[in-house]
């Protein structure tokens, strides 16, 4: 008998050394997904609340992930093809958010914040076109000193630069590439200030064991 209470004794440990090693839970900030009113237990069971203008004058509606990614660029009327990007961005992260694990550490802050922002790698923002020399070792406030950034909300830094402003969105956190250590998805919701042009982009970001930000994969 001694042997069986020793062998359940064993056992609890292991869970719960199992479970520490995973103990900081991944999350989604779900005020943050337009038109989301069911988040579920899967990407399959994400349902939205959300329409469109379609090009043939018609409303093109979306009531799950499946639907945005069934639709094509030319079905939404171009002025609100932006938005369509943006339900793209949102359920990708959701995809993202329901394949990642929980991490056992990290390195991020509790929150984002203007300091943060300013310190993101020089190639956190949208790559516009043209040419694109941004150095991979400097920081948003060494390539663009004038940038201003600004805690306009929980999770939501404003970064002003000369004819862009960029809000960036903390969507998720948790172990994206599985390595154990805990990583944030960012929502960089852009707009040119000095001509038409705005859209949405993803990047997914860490923070090493030096305290440098690094970018995961941009999407």
């Amino acid at each position: 008998m001694r042997c069986i209470f020793s062998l359940v004794a064993t056992v609890l440990l292991l869970s719960c050394a199992a479970e520490e090693e995973n103990s900081i839970e991944k999350s989604i900030s779900t005020d943050q997904i337009t038109g989301l009113t069911n988040l579920g237990n899967s990407y399959q069971d994400v349902q939205l609340e959300y329409a469109l203008d379609g090009r043939d004058g018609n409303l093109v509606k979306f009531s799950s992930c499946r639907d945005v990614d069934k639709t094509a660029d030319d079905a939404i009327r171009e002025d609100q093809y932006p938005l369509l990007t943006m339900l793209r961005a949102n359920c990708k992260a959701l995809e993202l958010y329901f394949n990642a694990q929980n991490a056992s550490k990290s390195h991020l802050p509790e929150k984002i914040t203007s300091d943060f922002v300013r310190n993101l790698p020089a190639s956190a923002t949208p790559n516009l076109g043209g040419d694109r020399d941004i150095s991979v070792d400097k920081t948003l406030a060494e390539t663009f000193p004038k940038i201003k950034a600004t805690e306009i909300g929980t999770g939501n830094v404003q970064a002003q630069f000369d004819d862009l402003d960029i809000n960036y969105i903390a969507l998720a956190r948790g172990d994206f590439d599985r390595d154990g250590v805990e990583d944030m998805l960012l929502r960089l919701d852009w707009q040119v200030t000095s001509a038409f042009g705005n859209g949405f982009d993803l990047l997914l970001v860490g923070v090493n064991a030096k305290h440098n930000i690094v970018i995961l994969e941009s999407k």
